[in-house]
This record gives structure tokens, C-alpha cells and sequence, in this order.
């Protein structure tokens, strides 16, 4: 039976992800400890500082075109992050953020290095949730993953608190996990003859780009059909 460390992992891998970054910190050691028991597929790169952290599983959906995933300490640690995730709710980047936080018998005493998590990133991420039974896990996970990849795309954050990594967890990951992809769009080829007939007889054709430039060999390809038809592109 999975634990909800390694629940957690196993989602990560089932959505093909190669690499997590973060800081290593008290309220995820237990989280830490999972992921080195699937080393050989989920790769932990550590960073000086969580904003960068964020930064750089930004940067991962804007190379590869994947989701992004960041583990990082409940409390300073956790705060350090609200830039990246702003960016990337701005930038439309998903990505999950997975934090710890203080004990439950803790939660709600002022306790070293609590505060209000989730109410703080609610406004710049698309879900935030901390998990409270262990039950919940599947249906969490399950929302933020389809929210995270659905238009508008956007962070999510789950904050696991520091004595449930180890709680077992009474079910696998769904093998329905593996259909969440990012979700592109698909026009109809006779729209986009028609939208090229339209170019090719402008005077002054233009091209306005939205966040969908940002996929890996999207600018490429703009620049090529920009050339072609002498497009300005805004």
C-alpha cells in the first residue's frame, strides 16, 4: 500500500515527468526519502533558493512542453516561492507545487513556521488545497493535475502536512492519470487554408501571438510562416 509520499511520486512518473526540483527542508524530509526510492526515474535537482526553484520547472513546460514540479519546506521556504508562482499564473505555465506544512495538532497555535499557505497563493495559482485525510489524496491530486493542464493553464499547489508523508494511502494511481496532457488546440484544416488565402493576399499582413508561442518549436515555425508571407508579428 502507498504512502502519501509516495503516492504522490507515482502520479509524477504515471504523467511522465523526468525531473523535481526543490530544497530539502524538515516538513518534507519524508517526501525527500520516497523520492530517492524512485531515483532511477524522477530526478531531484536541488537549488540554492525555492524562487528558483519555481523558476526553473517554469522553465521545463516553456523547453519541453511538460508540467513542472517543485517540492519545497512548509513555511519561509513555501513564501519564497509566491514570485515564481505569480509568474507563472500570469504566463499561464503549468506546474505543481508540492510543500509541506506544520503537523495538524500543530495547525492553528502559531506554531514555528506556520502560516495561512493555501490563503496566501489562492489569488495566483488556478487551486490550492491542503490535505487534511489521507483519503483525499486521489481526488486532490486528480483536480489540481486537470486544472493545471486545462485552458487557462496555470500553477496549483498541494500542502501535505508533515506527519501524513508516511499514512498509507488505500489506492494506486489511476492509470486515467495518464490521459492528462496539456491540452492544445486542434483547428480544422479548411480554416487554416482560409486563413492563409487571407495572409497571402494582405498588403500588410500581421500575426498576433498569444501565450501558445512559448511551446517548444512554436517560435521557430512562427518566424518561418512570418517570412514567408512578410507578417508583422505582435
Amino acid at each position: 500500500m502507498p504512502t502519501v509520499a509516495s503516492y504522490i511520486v507515482e502520479v509524477l512518473k504515471l504523467l511522465g515527468l523526468k525531473r523535481i526540483y526543490g530544497i530539502i527542508g524538515t516538513t518534507i524530509l519524508d517526501f525527500m526519502d520516497a523520492l530517492y526510492d524512485y531515483r532511477e526515474d524522477l530526478r531531484l535537482i536541488t537549488t540554492r533558493h525555492e524562487q528558483a526553484a519555481v523558476s526553473m520547472a517554469d522553465a521545463e513546460y516553456r523547453v519541453t512542453g511538460n508540467l513542472g514540479a517543485v517540492a519545497v519546506h512548509g513555511g519561509p521556504g513555501f513564501l519564497n516561492t509566491a514570485l515564481g508562482l505569480g509568474i507563472a499564473f500570469k504566463d499561464r505555465v503549468p506546474l505543481l507545487l508540492i510543500s509541506g506544512g506544520v503537523k495538524r495538532r500543530l495547525y492553528g497555535t502559531d506554531a514555528m513556521h506556520e502560516v495561512d499557505q493555501v490563503s496566501i497563493v489562492r489569488p495566483i495559482t488556478k487551486y490550492a488545497a491542503r490535505l487534511s485525510r489521507e483519503e483525499e489524496l486521489p481526488s486532490i491530486m486528480t483536480k489540481a493535475l486537470r486544472l493545471a493542464l486545462s485552458k487557462p493553464r496555470g500553477p496549483v499547489v498541494l500542502e501535505v502536512p508533515e506527519d501524513m508523508w508516511r499514512r498509507p494511502v488505500n489506492a494506486a494511481p489511476s492509470d486515467a492519470l495518464r490521459e492528462l496532457k496539456i491540452e492544445s488546440v486542434k483547428p480544422r484544416r479548411e480554416d487554416v487554408e482560409e486563413i492563409l488565402s487571407y495572409m497571402v493576399k494582405a498588403e500588410k499582413p500581421a500575426v498576433l501571438v498569444c501565450g501558445e508561442a512559448a511551446l517548444p518549436g512554436v517560435e521557430s515555425l512562427l518566424s518561418e510562416l512570418a517570412w514567408r508571407v512578410g507578417a508583422y508579428v505582435m
